[in-house]
């Protein structure tokens, strides 16, 4: 039930803390502060009452709402962790995902994918410039790529006239008839196909192409 406070004294406690926070010392955990001994706004210090601190050092995080401590043994092993995330995350990936063993692979493939390759975002054409990477490299080698999936520039012809008519008269589409849509349609598919370098990649973490280190 909601009702009028108006006149009602009105208690405020500290939250209860949760994991990894103090309490704010400014507002003393309350969340709210007394502005020119009329009214109260939020404290501008603090979220609720409290401040966050490093899960490592305990130190505050300078910035609300940003967890991210500046200290040199904090930041490594918030890298080592990220990175036995990311490991984790790879082996279920490929648990899931059906591999492929072909040498031959980028005749069915123009682009494969790997978070090991460190140029064009994780995207490659070739084995050689994969294996150039790694040339001296013998330990850590991953075992496995990913396949990739394309899109390519596309429009709906129908669609466009569609909008195109939006701002005319009612029966302004169904004037058109259906001969000239068809042959706008024809018109925007052959104007796309006529298009290059629009085609773009995307990474399927569905197939995996186990990497032909011997080649």
């Amino acid at each position: 039930m909601i009702e009028n406070i108006v006149g009602k004294k009105i208690e405020l406690k500290p939250v209860i803390l949760k994991d990894n926070q103090i309490y704010c010392s400014f507002c003393g955990g309350i969340g709210w502060v007394m502005k020119d001994n009329k009214w109260i706004e939020r404290c501008p210090r603090c979220s609720n009452g409290v401040i966050d601190i490093c899960p490592n050092c305990k130190t505050p995080y300078e910035i609300r709402y940003i967890h991210h401590c500046k200290n040199p043994e904090c930041i490594k092993k918030e890298e080592i962790d990220r990175l036995l995330k990311e490991s984790e995350k790879e082996k279920n990936r490929l648990a899931k995902a059906n591999k492929i063993e072909d040498k031959d692979i980028f005749n069915k493939y123009e682009m494969l994918y790997s978070d090991a390759y460190p140029y064009n975002e994780g995207y490659f054409t070739d084995w050689d410039s994969f294996f150039d990477v790694w040339e001296g490299e013998e330990e850590n080698k991953p075992e496995y790529v990913w396949a990739t999936t394309s899109i390519e520039l596309s429009m709906d012809g129908h669609s466009i006239i569609e909008n195109a008519c939006d701002d005319l008269w009612e029966g302004a589409l169904d004037s058109i008839s259906s001969k000239d849509i068809a042959e706008f349609e024809e018109f925007i598919q052959n104007w796309c196909k006529k298009q290059t370098g629009t085609t773009t990649y995307y990474v399927d973490y569905n197939t995996a192409i186990k990497i032909p280190w011997e080649i």
